[in-house]
C-alpha cells in the first residue's frame, strides 16, 4: 500500500465550538449533525474534545470513580443502575454549563502529513470518533475518522 497522508482523505470543513459553548448549543449540534464528538478550538488552536459521553457525564459525575471502585471489588453490585432518564435536569445547568466544563483537554492528534496507515491504528487503540488533524502550529486543519479511512480504501480498490 502506497504511503497516503491524511490530509489527502481528511475532512476540512470541520464542524467546531469554543470552550465557551454553552451545553444547550452544544446538545442542539450533536442533534443536528448526529456526530459523537467536536473538536475545540480557542484562537484558531484544538484545545481539546468533547463528546456525547462528556455529555452524559454530567448526569453521572463520579462514574469513572465508581466503575473504578467495582473492578476492584467483586463483591460489589449496584441494586438499581442509574438512569439519565431519572436523572432531573435543572434550568441552571443549561445556563451554567459549558464546553469547558466537560471536555477532554490535550486530545489524541495527528499532523495533516501522518500517513492514513497510523491514523488507522490511533483511532483504534484509542477506539476515537474521530481524530483531530493538525497543522504544524497546532490549528485545526481537519479531522479523520474510521469512515474516512475505509470509504477511500474502498474507493482506490473499486477504482483498480
Amino acid at each position: 500500500m502506497e504511503k497516503i497522508p491524511v490530509k489527502e482523505i481528511m475532512t476540512r470543513n470541520v464542524v467546531f465550538v469554543n470552550p465557551y459553548t454553552g451545553l444547550s448549543e452544544l446538545l442542539s449540534l450533536f442533534k443536528k449533525t448526529n456526530y459523537k464528538c467536536f473538536p475545540v478550538v480557542e484562537d484558531d488552536k484544538l484545545i481539546g474534545v468533547v463528546t456525547l459521553e462528556d455529555v452524559l457525564n454530567i448526569f453521572h459525575p463520579h462514574k469513572q470513580v465508581i466503575d473504578k471502585y467495582k473492578r476492584m471489588m467483586a463483591f460489589y453490585y449496584e441494586v438499581e443502575e442509574n438512569n439519565v432518564f431519572d436523572m432531573e435536569v435543572t434550568q441552571e445547568l443549561f445556563l451554567l454549563v459549558v464546553v469547558q466544563d466537560i471536555m477532554q483537554f490535550d486530545p489524541i492528534t495527528i499532523t495533516e502529513d501522518e500517513i492514513i496507515e497510523h491514523a488507522y491504528h490511533i483511532i483504534k487503540e484509542n477506539n476515537l470518533s474521530l481524530l483531530p488533524v493538525v497543522d504544524k502550529r497546532g490549528k485545526l486543519a481537519g479531522v479523520v475518522s474510521l469512515f474516512d479511512i475505509i470509504f477511500f480504501l474502498l474507493n482506490q480498490r473499486k477504482a483498480n
